[in-house]
């Protein structure tokens, strides 16, 4: 028989597979079987949905699959994320809010999605504005909503001065609110360009998230 470790492995390269051939059927077949089996849905995003997401990036880096390819899968896991979306509500008033938003000329949402999911998950009321959002109409949203913790994604490295413009505009108009950032382009941010501003910080993964905002 099988163990466990093996089974686990065979089902996400099988689902793998299936995302880079494009097949959303099967991937949403094995989604089903995965959540027929009571699979917690942290793990689901985070073995399955985040990991995939990390290793299609890979091998379009390194020209193993095109960009359509990329897109499609990425399309196909946000398909996936808004399947299970239902299944993170809860009837039941939340003390903490969240705010996410892809910054100006910001186009790859699902990793910022995929945030706010984590959020509900860890009882938080979560807010996703979208991608490409201005930064006046993205200020205005914040003061209407109040959050606790306003989240920036940025993807591509040439838009670090409009994510350092776009924190420096939230804290002239918010000191107080909390910013964290995240996105693949993080690593390209120098961290001196972040220590000056007050309840700001670069979040690197899942698990640093779940750390920040456990309630």
């Amino acid at each position: 028989m099988e163990s466990q470790p093996k089974i686990a492995n065979s089902i996400y390269d099988s689902f793998l597979s299936a995302l880079v051939t494009g097949n959303k059927i099967t991937c949403k077949k094995i989604v089903k079987e995965l959540l027929n089996d009571d699979i917690p849905l942290r793990e689901l995003y985070i073995e399955y949905f985040q990991k995939s997401l990390y290793e299609i990036g890979s091998l379009w880096e390194h020209n193993r699959i095109s960009v359509a390819v990329e897109h499609v899968a990425t399309g196909i896991i946000e398909q996936l994320m808004s399947f299970v979306y239902p299944l993170l509500f809860e009837d039941t008033d939340k003390d903490k809010k969240v705010l996410v938003s892809c910054i100006a000329n910001e186009y790859h949402q699902v990793g910022a999605k995929m945030v706010c999911d984590i959020f509900e998950m860890n009882g938080w009321d979560s807010y996703f504005v979208g991608s490409n959002i201005q930064i006046e109409d993205l200020i205005d949203m914040i003061g209407e909503k109040q959050p606790d913790i306003v989240g920036l994604s940025i993807s591509i490295y040439f838009n670090i001065p409009v994510l350092l413009n776009t924190i420096k505009y939230i804290k002239n108009n918010f000191p107080e609110v909390e910013i964290i950032i995240g996105g693949q382009a993080t690593k390209f941010i120098k961290p001196a360009e972040i220590a000056k501003y007050k309840h700001t910080r670069i979040v690197n993964d899942i698990f640093e998230l779940e750390q920040l905002i456990r309630i």
